[in-house]
């Protein structure tokens, strides 16, 4: 009976129906992500509201007080990801972006916090 039990709760872990609830492709990203930035400075959140081209609501959300600026002025993100209707009142985010150093998945995992939501 030992033996049936053991394995019973080895195919349910196998089979993902209990657990800790580990995400290997979310923990392969974020070693990524952390390996990119290990030694430096973690990058601060700084997010202000603004209008795109056509006058819709713009939530920017920049990693870096000169990259803040630059859009505030009227320029862009030199790289960006953009979540439509996903602002509190359905504004479209724009959160500045790096694929060497994977600066969004720092801004939207502070995004999230900050708000209480889950955008991904």
């Amino acid at each position: 009976m030992k033996r049936v039990l053991i394995l019973l709760v080895g195919a349910m872990l196998m089979a993902g129906l209990v657990g800790c609830g580990y995400d290997g492709h979310k923990a392969a990203a974020n070693a990524e992500r952390d390996a990119a930035w290990a030694g430096k400075p973690r990058p601060q959140m700084m997010e202000f509201a603004g209008k795109d081209k056509r006058g819709n609501d713009v939530i920017y959300v920049a990693g870096s007080a000169s990259s803040a600026e630059t859009v505030k002025k009227g320029g862009k993100f030199k790289n960006h990801v953009v979540m439509l209707n996903a602002g509190p009142k359905g504004e479209k985010l724009v959160f500045e972006a790096d694929s060497k150093t994977f600066i969004e998945r720092f801004l939207i995992e502070d995004y999230e916090a900050k708000h209480n939501v889950k955008l991904h």
